[in-house]
């Protein structure tokens, strides 16, 4: 099995108590995905009305997402990957992992490097 390079950021700071946070946050991670030229397949929330745990597929439960984002229900967190077909599990084969999570004052990237050659700090920035 190959190494690969991967780039993990945190950002630390005051999330605004604002209802677009999570539109925003939807819009900047797909931003990222087609920065970095990867595709979001996969996403993690927990909300008021969302409490699997499990990591869901764009494809099949995005309209729900959307549902929740655009009805401004509580969200403790959102998470999207892009894993690629066949992966076993998320955390072992995630090729971009961008998470939101207001609460605990942080935003976290993490992305593999193989296909950038720029500076991680030239291809993100949040503003929350």
């Amino acid at each position: 099995m190959g190494s690969k390079s991967v780039v993990g950021i945190v950002m630390y700071g005051e999330a605004k108590e604002d209802k677009t946070v999570w539109k925003d946050w939807l819009a900047y991670a797909k931003s990222v995905s087609e920065m970095l030229d990867y595709k979001l397949t996969h996403f993690g929330v927990e909300s008021d009305s969302w409490k699997d745990g499990n990591v869901k597929t764009l494809s099949r439960s995005g309209k729900r997402l959307l549902e929740i984002i655009h009805n401004y229900e509580n969200i403790e967190h959102l998470s999207f990957y892009s894993l690629p077909k066949n992966y076993h599990t998320a955390s072992g084969s995630k090729e971009l992992y961008l998470e939101l999570y207001p609460r605990g004052k942080w935003v976290y990237c993490e992305f593999l490097l193989e296909k950038h050659n720029e500076s991680p700090a030239n291809i993100l920035h949040w503003k929350y």
